[in-house]
């Protein structure tokens, strides 16, 4: 049985592509302020991402991880006490695909569960969001598929995993907090 990961150890895979690479000196600068000077994988896919990403997915042995994307620049700190709660629950709630660590910000999608937490209505659309998460593997790989880039992999994983019941939830307030450094491929103030 695998060991419980913390914030200190779980694995972190940052996603990236040429276009956005030169984003991840500042990307590591805020992510050593904000969260913790700590390893994580940087994956760049220059094919087709969903491809790519399904291919690097494959070589991470842990049952999930921490997945973050290049623009998703730091501003608070990360509240690692509740990051290792979330943590924790995900290890011990086997059901569960992904916990959104961005606070449940679009309330028309959820209905609340348990203390912390919110769950994601399942007819209810980005129950696949590739905002900041921590994602089961098994679940991820199981919707995504190959040939897709990021907004349409966001969609289209989305409306795969629709209607089939599956746990989905989000933090009751936001663990991780960043802002979209690029949006539109256009480079934000932040």
């Amino acid at each position: 049985m695998e060991n419980t990961k913390t914030s200190k150890n779980i694995k972190i895979l940052v996603l990236t592509c040429p276009e956005y690479e030169h984003l991840i000196p500042e990307f590591t600068e805020r992510f050593d302020k904000y969260y913790s000077p700590r390893e994580f994988s940087i994956w760049c896919g220059d094919h087709e991402w969903s491809t790519d990403l399904i291919t690097s997915l494959y070589t991470v042995t842990d049952e999930y991880l921490i997945i973050l994307h290049e623009d998703f620049f730091f501003t608070e700190k990360v509240d690692l006490d509740a990051l290792d709660k979330i943590i924790e629950y995900m290890h011990k709630h086997k059901e569960v695909g992904r916990i959104g660590l961005v606070g449940a910000h679009t309330r028309e999608r959820v209905f609340h569960h348990e203390d912390i937490y919110w769950k994601h209505k399942d007819d209810a659309e980005y129950l696949c969001s590739f905002e900041a998460s921590i994602w089961r593997k098994s679940f991820l790989t199981k919707y995504l598929r190959r040939g897709e880039d990021p907004w349409v992999g966001e969609v289209q994983t989305s409306r795969r995993a629709k209607g089939k019941g599956e746990t989905v939830l989000w933090a009751e307030k936001p663990i991780l907090i960043y802002k979209d450094a690029m949006r539109r491929g256009v480079k934000q103030k932040i």
